[in-house]
């Protein structure tokens, strides 16, 4: 089988754990598949960021086109349903795939013939649209919805996501498959550093990577971590990730709180250089008010960093009883669960023990089979689906 995976909405360094997913989907393929036939297809200049190690892989590199009218072409469910192509649908097809995979939540272009398999990471916007701009919520609705329904099947990232799409679209259970997400084993196995990073971090630090986006629920976290520092001078908040808003934002509220000297902006970092932060951690703290699944979790685990996390949406399904959860909107108990950790070394000795356990359950090679059974139960449906109707043309032309 002949597979396109298709990515020209990538963007390195702005997707966040979106991009984490594509560039681990594309690792644990290679390493897991042996017999199929991959074509990675990227926007033009961006073959590098992609590492090729197994032979039945290759990249295409595709122009797009900021043509107003292109745009609307390859992205428009509208255009499509009155019969105009998109330039990059027609490349597309010419790659001549037997099955599709779009990683990245839409169909960019939307227009391609060729059965479809899309990656749905959320659908934040249909439970937190105050989040979003009028415009952020008017691409989302013309492109996740129709994409889903056009596509012949549907991976989640979590049961959580599957259940969302349900509730919110009536997506039929039987058209969505859950596949978990993992981290990079390889690296995050590495044998646990000393050394702090050159990035001249505290000795003794909570982490947080994420990005600046509103549901990070970042000034609730130094609202609490200013009520912690009260009773433990000696913690410190390290933050990485893009700074969505401005940084001049973060640095207000820093200052809001008295955390000046406190809390230490890193931000983008570069995958490899994620584990030693890690490592060196007291404990990863995770508000965030929404997440599909919460890569971060079992990157700490992996790392023999505790988790103290937000019970909200898909963040139990990931951690499971791993974790020291609390309410993401209650700052006293964001603040009250840190401070638990913080007087209780045996507690997170055993947090560092259960997370251990709870991450083998998210393997790469787990990642990798269960993506290309979906693949194959796909492609079989397609190609007797195809070989019906060519029969049926047939049929129709000798009467």
């Amino acid at each position: 089988m002949r597979i396109g995976i298709i990515a020209l909405n990538f963007h390195p360094g702005a997707m966040g754990g979106v991009e984490t997913y594509f560039r681990t989907l594309i690792a644990q393929l290679q390493h897991f598949d042996k017999c199929n036939e991959y074509v990675v297809v990227l926007p033009e200049g961006l073959k590098r960021e992609i590492p090729i190690i197994n032979s039945r892989f290759g990249i295409t590199e595709l122009k797009i086109s900021w043509n107003i009218m292109d745009q609307l072409i390859q992205n428009n469910i509208f255009t499509s349903k009155m019969g105009y192509r998109s330039r990059l649908a027609c490349q597309i097809d010419d790659l001549q795939c037997d099955l599709l995979h779009f990683p990245i939540q839409v169909m960019v272009p939307y227009d391609v013939k060729t059965p479809s398999i899309v990656s749905c990471m959320d659908i934040q916007h249909e439970y937190l649209p105050q989040f979003f701009t009028a415009k952020q919520l008017l691409a989302r609705r013309m492109t996740y919805k129709p994409s889903l329904f056009r596509a012949r099947h549907t991976i989640t990232i979590s049961d959580f996501v599957k259940d969302s799409l349900h509730e919110k679209y009536r997506m039929d259970h039987e058209r969505m498959t859950t596949v978990h997400l993992c981290v990079n084993e390889e690296l995050f196995s590495l044998e646990k550093s000393n050394e702090l990073s050159l990035r001249n971090l505290p000795d003794k630090y909570l982490y947080y990577p994420a990005a600046t986006w509103p549901h990070k629920n970042h000034e609730r976290l130094l609202c609490a971590f200013s009520s912690v520092v009260k009773q433990f001078p000696d913690i410190s908040l390290v933050l990485s990730g893009i700074a969505v808003q401005k940084e001049s934002h973060m640095g207000k509220l820093i200052s809001k709180f008295n955390l000046n000297g406190k809390v230490h902006m890193l931000g983008y970092l570069k995958y490899e250089e994620i584990p030693l932060i890690y490592q060196n951690a007291y404990a990863l703290i995770f508000p965030s008010l929404y997440e599909g699944f919460g890569i971060p979790i079992i990157e700490a685990m992996q790392s023999d960093c505790p988790v103290i996390c937000s019970k909200g949406t898909s963040l139990p399904e990931i951690a499971g009883q791993a974790a020291l959860y609390f309410d993401p909107l209650d700052v006293d108990d964001i603040a009250s669960a840190v401070m638990a950790i913080l007087k209780n070394p045996e507690k997170r000795a055993d947090l560092i023990g259960k997370g251990k356990k709870n991450a083998l359950k998210f393997s790469g090679n787990k990642l990798a089979r269960e993506t290309v059974a979906i693949y194959e139960r796909n492609n079989c449906y397609a190609t007797s689906f195809n070989q019906y109707h060519h029969a049926r043309f047939k049929c129709c032309k000798r009467h």
